[in-house]
């Protein structure tokens, strides 16, 4: 799976589901509808106002013939279009990511997830360092929490922004951590004991990474206090036949205790003590390299979560499919949204498609003239297909906001990984 869609600027602003329009392949017939919780926007009705990344290419269906460059904010107004479930494309300046809606019935699509890759370095002087552990970094904004570490203690931090452009100034608040998070069950965990504070910042995106662009001082406490009580993790079921690989709580992280080169299953149930930065979202994940099991929610901090399945059954793509079209059969159970991923060996080259739900087949589009595509006819590459399912009744919208870190959702996702395909 490319993991990048996880946390990725993923976020339509629009209303429910429509009957296939454009050329989006096989999709059902549902009525738009609105979800507590959700900010609805009206659908479609001829005109289309998408946010991007600067300098972005946005193309409207097929053909490749109607399409504009994201202007100096990120947008893109297309009008005189056909109402209601139109395809759009967008494509990364730098060539190397596209993302495609297929049969969305909206109105305003934002989506920050191609041609981002800013960078961000600051320095940071600790004082009383814990020798048993490094320093982690966090730095949260009001759409994501983005994770740094100083592997070598020299105090030089790097921030990789997947979802912003070089150039782009970011507000948002720094966090240092260090110590070891415990976990009572005997697992290992990644996390911190003690979490400072550093302030809120405003700071400019660059290219690549280079001198440290504000200094701070984090001055932890001596000896490093045992950590707080984040939550206990009662027991994951997940599908039969896929191993569970781990837990997060939040930024801190839950697996298998290692034995040398081996790594145990996770025992449960398991209090974990840790720090806690205000992301109150779990994740559990099982699968092997061809095989991805996933459920989202929120915990309460102190109190705790029992997980289990309920989708089970993987979707299916025959190998070796080669072309423009791609096929595959969904699994049992609700699926509002289905996300197929192309990308190459290297995870270099990447286009994502989501679907409303149902949807068993995609076409690519014409590439606008002039506009480099992520994928090359004729070579090799992977596909990934996963159905998504919410509990809370929310519809596709709400699960794309989650994505962009812009919200919670209580959502489960099966799918299937590194299918042989060619373009």
């Amino acid at each position: 799976m490319n993991f990048k869609l996880l946390k990725t600027g993923l976020l339509v602003a629009a209303l429910g589901l429509a009957s296939c329009g454009g050329d989006s392949g096989t999709t059902p017939s549902t009525t738009a509808g609105t979800t507590a919780g959700t900010t609805v926007v009206a659908p479609n009705t001829g005109t289309i106002t998408v946010m991007t990344l600067p300098n972005n290419v946005v193309s409207i269906g097929a053909s490749g013939t109607n399409f504009k460059t994201a202007d100096a904010t990120g947008k893109a107004v297309f009008t005189g279009l056909p109402a209601g479930a139109v395809d759009v494309h967008i494509f990364s300046a730098d060539g190397y990511s596209a993302v495609s809606y297929m049969g969305f019935n909206a109105a305003s699509i934002t989506d920050t997830s191609v041609g981002g890759n800013g960078v961000i370095d600051v320095y940071v002087q600790t004082i009383n360092p814990d020798p048993y552990s490094f320093s982690t970094y966090y730095l949260t904004t009001a759409t994501n929490t983005y994770e740094a570490y100083d592997w070598a203690g020299t105090g030089n931090v790097s921030f990789g922004l997947w979802d912003v452009a070089p150039g782009a100034t970011v507000s948002g608040t720094l966090y240092a951590l260090q110590g070891n998070a415990t976990s009572s069950a005997g697992n290992s965990v990644s996390g911190g004991a003690e979490a400072i504070n550093l302030g809120n910042v405003s700071l400019t995106t660059t290219a690549t990474s280079g001198a440290a662009q504000q200094s701070f001082i984090a001055n932890f406490t001596t000896p490093v206090p045992t950590p707080p009580l984040l939550a206990t993790v009662q027991s994951v079921t997940p599908p039969t036949g896929m191993p569970l690989q781990n837990v997060s709580l939040g930024t801190t992280a839950v697996y298998g205790a290692f034995n040398g080169a081996t790594q145990a299953p996770l025992t449960f149930p398991d209090t974990i003590r840790s720090v806690d930065i205000g992301d109150h979202t779990y994740s559990v994940y099982a699968g092997d390299p061809y095989s991805y099991w996933s459920r989202t929610g929120t915990f309460t901090v102190g109190g705790s979560i029992s997980v289990a399945a309920t989708l089970t059954t993987l979707p299916t793509m025959t190998a070796g499919q080669a072309g423009a079209t791609l096929s595959w059969v969904n699994g049992t159970g609700a699926s509002p949204l289905v996300v197929t991923d192309i990308y190459d060996s290297s995870y270099t080259y990447d286009w994502t498609i989501l679907s409303v739900g149902g949807t068993t087949s995609v076409t690519l589009p014409t590439v606008p003239a002039g506009v480099a595509s992520p994928l090359t006819i004729g070579s090799p590459y992977l596909v990934d297909v996963f159905n998504y399912k919410e509990f809370s009744g929310a519809n596709y919208e709400q699960i794309i906001t989650f994505f962009n870190g812009g919200g919670t959702a209580d959502l489960e996702m099966i799918g299937v990984q590194g299918v042989a395909y060619t373009r």
